[in-house]
């Protein structure tokens, strides 16, 4: 079985921090998706998706809430836009 590891400081370093509370929780998410699936930290569009059903928030706004903060994402250089999705 696949794993991750996360930085003990992951969580206050500055493109994390700007990232916000929601663009934290989907890298998380992403991590452990691309690990899962062996993606090589390929994230398609359509897989995003289900990465960011958080309660309360992803039923009311769908995927344009989805590729907002994937877009904050790579706005603060965690991730990059690449043809079909991110990574």
């Amino acid at each position: 079985m696949p794993w991750a590891r996360i930085d003990d400081a992951f969580w206050r370093h500055p493109k994390v921090q700007r990232a916000g509370p929601f663009g934290l929780a989907l890298f998380a998410a992403a991590l452990s998706y691309c690990n899962d699936l062996l993606t090589d930290g390929f994230i398609s569009d359509t897989s995003l998706w289900q990465l960011v059903n958080f309660h309360g928030t992803s039923d009311e706004h769908g995927p344009v809430f989805a590729d907002g903060i994937a877009t904050r994402l790579v706005d603060v250089g965690l991730w990059e836009r690449v043809d079909g999705g991110f990574q």
